[in-house]
């Protein structure tokens, strides 16, 4: 299944519209979107400290005492958003230069650090084409999707994955319906992200983060700000909750943000099987053609059928 350009353009758009709003967020933050005819990009300026750790590890920032400039973004979404009104590269390319290149050029003439640490890797052309500055670029984790443009039902979404998707699907299906799994969906509210809260700081200490569950609350609780319709995803097994799924929808795209099991559950391969089953429905039910799952755990997503999309790291240096 391949990547739509369409789905992915609306995602851009609504990423870089979540950065405009956790920016405002974070007092801490300065942040803009600069614009021409052809080009909308986020931009954050920050001092260092108010980018947090995590943050500057995954932005990759190496000095500590220098500010920051993300050009795109990233913080929201791990993704740096350029919203182009042209489906021509050339055009594209040269909007990237004419909007971008004197802004990086006075950025790094400032003593600020440049990162644009989530971009699309077509994009990289224009940026080695900036003249005054050196440029340096790595992968980037991959964003993983489910694209369903072509699907009007369950079944023939299934039937239009790849033939090892399909097994899984068939297979972790029929252990998931024998633990007799059931999901209901509801709005997200304050009551919703703390009765999750512990169930997700569990998932997210089992993954390597340790995470209480005050600090799973506030988190989940900080997507109430950010746009989209947000709902939470309650999967049941004889009427006691194993699992919760936060989500939001923004037109036609479902953004899946967070992910919480019990740590009591053994049976944790149906579970998430029944996440994506529910998942997938909301889908279909709202006209989405792309479901956004984020980065990283790849495994469970690739052998399910999604799509990874490659993203690249880039730094610039003054000559």
């Amino acid at each position: 299944m391949m990547p739509s350009p369409q789905s992915l353009a609306d995602f851009d758009l609504f990423a870089l519209q979540d950065e405009v709003a956790v920016g405002a967020l974070d007092g801490r933050l300065d942040v803009q979107v600069l614009e021409d005819h052809h080009l909308r990009v986020p931009l954050i300026r920050a001092q260092n400290q108010a980018l947090g750790t995590t943050y500057r590890h995954w932005i990759g920032v190496d000095d500590t005492t220098s500010p920051v400039t993300v050009v795109g973004g990233g913080l929201a979404q791990f993704w740096s958003a350029a919203v182009s009104t042209s489906t021509d590269p050339s055009l594209r390319r040269s909007a990237f230069i004419n909007l971008l290149q004197p802004l990086v050029v006075d950025e790094l003439a400032r003593g600020r650090q440049v990162i644009s640490p989530s971009v699309w890797t077509e994009d990289l052309v224009a940026f080695k084409e900036f003249d005054g500055v050196e440029v340096e670029t790595r992968h980037a984790d991959d964003h993983f999707f489910m694209f369903i443009t072509a699907a009007e039902s369950k079944a023939e979404f299934i039937s239009n994955l790849p033939r090892n998707a399909r097994k899984v699907w068939s297979r972790d299906r029929r252990a998931s319906e024998r633990l007799r799994l059931s999901s209901h969906v509801s709005p997200l509210t304050a009551a919703g992200c703390f009765e999750a809260s512990s169930s997700l700081a569990d998932t997210g200490t089992r993954n390597g983060e340790e995470t209480l569950p005050a600090i799973a609350e506030w988190r989940l609780a900080s997507y109430l700000r950010r746009p989209g319709d947000h709902m939470l995803i309650r999967i049941t097994r004889e009427h006691d909750v194993v699992a919760y799924v936060a989500a939001r929808l923004a037109g036609t795209i479902l953004d899946v943000h967070s992910f919480g099991m019990s740590s009591r559950l053994g049976e944790r391969r149906e579970v998430y099987q029944h996440m994506f089953d529910a998942v997938l429905d909301i889908a279909l039910l709202r006209g989405v053609t792309a479901i956004h799952f984020g980065v990283g755990h790849a495994h469970p997503k690739l052998v399910r059928g999604c799509v990874p999309v490659a993203r690249a790291w880039v730094r610039f240096y003054p000559i």
